[in-house]
C-alpha cells in the first residue's frame, strides 16, 4: 500500500529535538497570542466607541479581562501542545518565560489603554483612580493565570534527556562534563555558570523561586546543575549562593 505524502515526508525527515520543537512550539503561540491581543483590543476599541464608553472604566475592564483569557489561552495550548513531546523542568520553565513575556507585552499595551480611557479626564483624580483600579485589577489576572499555570508545575518534573541537552546549547557553549577520575564534582566553565545565574534570577523574577534561606538558593542551584548534566562541588556552589542570598537579604534590610 502506498505511503501518504505526510507519512513519506515523517520517514525521511530527521528527528527534531525536543528541545528545539519546544522553543518552536512557544514562539509561534507567543506571536499568535500577541496578534490575537491586538486584533482582539481593537475590537473592544471600536465597540465602546459605538457606545459612546471608549473613555470609561468600561474600557479598561475589557481590556483586562482580556488579557485573562489570551493569557490564560496560552498556557493551556502551550500545556497541551508541549506535554506529549517533553515533560521536563526546562519546559516548563519555558512555558512560564513565555507566559511573562506576553504580560510583559500586554501590560505595556494596556497603558496605552489608559491614555486612551483619560485623554479627555481634565481632573487627575479620576485619572489616578483609573490607574490604581487597573493596577488591582491587573494584579488579581496575572495571579488567576500564574495559579492555572502551577497547577501543571509538577507534571513537568522529569530531567532534561541529554540528547536533548546537547541540541539545546551551542557547541562553544557546551560545558566539559567531569571525568570519571573527578569524585568531588568539576568546575563547570564560565559560560555554564552564566547559564546557571540567567535560570536562576528568571525563576525569582517569574516567582517559581522564593528563598527563604541562603539554603533554598543552593538547593535550587545544585538541581539546575544536576537537570543539565554538570557537576560542582558544594563549597563551589555554596560561596555562588551565599553571594546571591546576601543581596537578597540586603533587600528586606
Amino acid at each position: 500500500m502506498a505511503l501518504d505524502t505526510e507519512t513519506k515526508r515523517a520517514s525521511f525527515e530527521p528527528m527534531v529535538p525536543a528541545r528545539t520543537q519546544v522553543r518552536k512550539i512557544l514562539e509561534y503561540q507567543l506571536e499568535l497570542a500577541k496578534r490575537d491581543f491586538e486584533e482582539r483590543r481593537g475590537v473592544i476599541y471600536s465597540e465602546n466607541a459605538a457606545k459612546g464608553c471608549l473613555q470609561s472604566g468600561a474600557t479598561i475592564r475589557a481590556v483586562v479581562r482580556l488579557m485573562e483569557e489570551i493569557g490564560s489561552t496560552l498556557v493551556s495550548a502551550s500545556i497541551e501542545k508541549i506535554s506529549p513531546i517533553a515533560q521536563d523542568t526546562q519546559s516548563f520553565a519555558d512555558i512560564s518565560s513565555a507566559f511573562q513575556d506576553l504580560w510583559r507585552f500586554m501590560e505595556t499595551e494596556l497603558q496605552f489603554t489608559l491614555v486612551t480611557v483619560s485623554a479627555r479626564q481634565a481632573d487627575a483624580i479620576y485619572s489616578n483612580s483609573a490607574t490604581h483600579s487597573a493596577e488591582e485589577m491587573l494584579a488579581r489576572s496575572r495571579n488567576l493565570v500564574n495559579s492555572k499555570l502551577e497547577l501543571y508545575r509538577f507534571t513537568f518534573t522529569r530531567p532534561l534527556p541529554r540528547s536533548d541537552l546537547s541540541s539545546a546549547i551551542a557547541p562553544n557553549d557546551r560545558p566539559s562534563l567531569p571525568t570519571k577520575t573527578d569524585k568531588k564534582g568539576g568546575r563547570p566553565p564560565a559560560e555554564f555558570w552564566d547559564d546557571m545565574w540567567a535560570a536562576i534570577a528568571v525563576s525569582l523574577y517569574s516567582g517559581d523561586l522564593q528563598p527563604k534561606s541562603q539554603a533554598d538558593v543552593q538547593r535550587a542551584m545544585l538541581e539546575w546543575i544536576e537537570t543539565n548534566g554538570g557537576s560542582a562541588s558544594e563549597s563551589t556552589v555554596k560561596s555562588r549562593a551565599r553571594r546571591l542570598w546576601d543581596k537578597l537579604d540586603a533587600l528586606d534590610e
